[in-house]
């Protein structure tokens, strides 16, 4: 019992140390390294529904087929919707329970606690495994692996209790979710094989019959990882091609390179590319590689020799060697992947075989020169605190996108994906200038990435250049036929430049080679917005509204659809969704005010543009509409007063004027109206209102010339409204031009002023 006790003492102080150098993780941002893809645009985890769980187990995000990975990402979006903080507490929980599982795993192996202390310790704190944990996407890592040691645990207790069903059965469970969490997991059934060894099992029909069902999802789910990866293109995907004699160097690199990694965790990085093939030859360090693994099998070999493999010594070792090579076999490089040698995240699991080996050679070392154990002790500590120190510093480079690609740019200047995310992360802090040089090294770099060219593209746009962004996105388009970006980005371009048919053609592209993609719909619904073809608009946003219905904006924008369509009460429903999902949302407030005064629903309208100016006291057009609900309550010295405020805010604001001298005109205060609706012509000599507005004062006030000069030039403005003629027809009879009058009533099609004036 007290041995127990002190286990679990040791076990939880080393989660303790664990956490406090992990905290500062969860004030990472998400970055733009697969974060956006799996978890922002990630439609299928916005819902918490057997529907989307469904579409978590029947499809691949970005080559990876990981449900169970997706699932937990589902559940903190439900509590947390995009907050960084609850997607980094995540994978540190697990990563503090994989800490904890560990130890068990070694201590059940060994029985003892110094070995599982050390491994733990070297695997909780050691700087290659901050890539798993202070990185959102590594999330599978940590969550397949903590599936995997409650497999092997489970296998543990199998073996040692009696070799019982439940125990199995529970292994075989455990499999299959960690397999679900990430495919590296296929590789438990050899380490079950492993195991048997370890613990002298007979290889009997036993022992195989029962780790067939194992093997057969190993197969399947090793299938559906390739078929995942050929879909995306991982498999493909990669500028530098190797012939088979260069693959066996690269995978004796990436097995060495962990190791290495694991004693001298110096020069980490989130991307480790592939070596440059120069006249035919790899870098030097490839060709001595599978040299140094040789170097380690030999000397394995020797000790086996030595001692046999019934000496306990002689056999962990070659368990800890073993069970390394088995895990990170998935990603040696036996199946190449994507542009990267290695990868630190891949060493999560993996590194428990060499810190197994570390452990057992420490605890070698004190047993037999107890005299020199103290420095032994010492040395292990030292090792320790600047294992903690380089995680800690480690862990800062994951703050953010730009601290992640700067610090590749740092590490490899001389590749060029570095440089374009870096490139994009300095568009996202509006530094174009910066993002634009970063992105023509990219180019200079790799000038057959597809992504370098819309990125620069992106950039030019910013600054205006939509020519130059345009061939960017044309030749984006050149390198990858369906890259469905490219066309939407080259779409927003040609808005900008006033084509928006071509616009549309390219946004209908886009989305037909990415249907699921609702910003797409979006943005060619507001590009039929601009045209007026406000129902084509209408079905675009209830397209994306099925895909995202979780995006405010799009119910903010489809409530300004159906306010141009006079669509009133369903455009409240929308804007009144839209602030439901986003409480701040003061243009919806603002725009929810206009449809309101429309309904006639005056004081609600006021309460809404209150709510906005609470949220946005700067927001001129709040202040507009808040006073043209006052003057629909007529309350003109609230109007006015707003009218007012709204000017000081923006003196172009052409609505200020015109609503201010409709409350003056409410007054009374004619001539001051007037000069307010001829303050708001000046300031926008398109807006039409005004003059209707003015005309109609002028003919209350009997002024029938200058009233029929302001119809008219509201009619050149808007040529199809009907109550215009009707109104300059009655000015017209006034100023006594009956036969004007008469020709004007026609137009308007207004039969009884026709048959109470204009009968021969």
């Amino acid at each position: 019992m007290e041995n127990k006790k002190r286990n679990i003492f040791i076990a939880f102080v080393i989660a303790a140390v664990t956490f406090s150098v992990y905290f500062h993780s969860l004030e990472g941002e998400l970055v733009n390294y697969d974060d956006f893809a799996f978890i922002t645009s990630n439609r299928n985890i916005t819902a918490l529904s057997v529907e989307n769980a469904a579409k978590h187990f029947t499809t691949q995000n970005q080559g990876h087929y990981h449900p169970i990975t997706w699932m937990s990402f589902t559940i903190s979006y439900h509590f947390f919707k995009f907050d960084s903080k609850a997607y980094h507490a995540a994978s540190l929980l697990f990563h503090l329970l994989n800490v904890l599982l560990v130890f068990v795993f070694v201590q059940k192996l060994t029985g003892k606690t110094f070995a599982a202390s050390i491994v733990s310790f070297l695997f909780a704190v050691h700087p290659m495994n901050v890539e798993s944990v202070a990185w959102v996407s590594g999330h599978s890592s940590v969550v397949y692996s903590f599936f995997y040691l409650l497999a092997i645990i489970s296998y543990i207790y199998y073996l040692r209790n009696g070799q019982k069903l439940k125990h199995i059965g529970l292994c075989f469970l455990l499999f299959l979710c960690s397999v679900l969490s990430k495919s590296a997991g296929i590789t438990l059934p050899a380490v079950l094989l492993l195991l048997d060894f370890y613990f002298e099992r007979k290889v009997g029909r036993k022992a195989l019959l029962e780790k067939i069902p194992f093997f057969v999802f190993t197969i399947v789910f090793g299938v559906i990882a390739v078929l995942a990866s050929k879909q995306f293109g991982s498999l493909m995907y990669g500028h530098v091609e190797y012939n088979w004699f260069d693959r066996i160097f690269l995978i004796g690199y990436a097995l060495s390179f962990y190791i290495v990694k694991l004693f001298v965790p110096f020069q980490l990085c989130s991307i480790h590319y592939n070596p440059v093939v120069e006249n035919g030859l790899l870098p030097f360090e490839y060709y001595i590689a599978p040299v140094f693994m040789l170097v380690i099998i030999a000397g394995i070999y020797l000790i086996i020799r030595k001692r046999g493999l019934r000496d306990d010594f002689a056999k962990k070792v070659v368990f800890g060697f073993v069970f390394y090579l088995i895990t990170i076999s998935m990603v040696s490089q036996v199946v190449p992947l994507g542009n990267t040698v290695a990868s630190e995240r891949y060493t999560y699991l993996p590194c428990i075989g060499v810190f197994f080996i570390v452990a057992l050679a420490f605890q070698y070392y004190v047993e037999t020169r107890k005299r020199i154990a103290a420095f032994a002790y010492i040395g292990i500590a030292v090792c320790g605190l600047m294992m903690i120190y380089i995680t800690w510093n480690r862990i800062k480079a994951w703050n953010n996108s730009f601290d992640l690609y700067s610090d590749v740019v740092k590490k490899y200047p001389d590749r060029g994906y570095g440089y374009f995310g870096l490139g994009l992360a300095k568009l996202i802090r509006n530094d174009v200038d910066g993002a634009l040089a970063d992105l023509n090294i990219a180019i200079e770099h790799y000038p057959q990435y597809h992504e370098n060219y819309n990125g620069r593209g992106n950039a030019k746009q910013q600054l205006g250049d939509y020519e130059g962004a345009i061939q960017d996105y044309d030749k984006a388009i050149e390198l990858k036929r369906d890259f469905f970006q490219a066309y939407i980005n080259r779409g927003n371009a040609k808005v900008n430049m006033h084509e928006y048919e071509e616009a549309i053609r390219d946004f209908t592209i886009g989305i037909g080679y990415k249907q699921d993609f609702a910003k797409g719909y979006g943005s060619r619904a507001l590009v039929k917005m601009k045209i007026e073809d406000y129902k084509g608009a209408l079905l675009d946003y209830i397209k994306a509204i099925e895909l995202q219905p979780e995006n405010p904006a799009f119910y903010f924008k489809r409530g300004k659809t159906l306010l141009q369509m006079e669509q009133f009460q369903n455009a409240v429903e929308d804007l009144s969704k839209a602030i439901e999902l986003l409480p701040d949302y003061y243009d919806a407030y603002v725009t929810r005010g206009r449809a309101k005064i429309q309904l006639k629903d005056c004081e609600g309208a006021v309460d809404d543009c209150s709510n906005a100016i609470n949220t946005q006291p700067s927001l001129a057009l709040a202040y507009v509409n808040r006073g043209v609900g006052y003057n629909c309550l007529q309350q003109y010295e609230n109007a006015i007063a707003d009218f007012d405020t709204a000017i000081e805010i923006s003196p172009d604001e052409s609505k200020a004027y015109a609503n201010r001298g409709i409350s003056k005109a409410g007054f009374g205060k004619y001539p001051e109206a007037i000069d307010d609706y001829k303050k708001a012509i000046e300031t926008d000599l398109f807006f039409a209102g005004p003059y209707m507005d003015m005309a109609n004062l002028l003919f209350n006030m009997g002024e029938y010339e200058n009233a029929i000069a302001n119809y008219n030039r509201f009619l050149q403005l808007e040529p199809e409204n009907i109550q215009a003629y009707i109104y300059r027809g009655m000015a017209k009879k006034n100023a006594g031009d009956i036969s004007g009058a008469c020709d004007d009533w026609k137009r308007a099609n207004a039969n009884q002023l026709l048959a109470e004036n204009c009968q021969r």
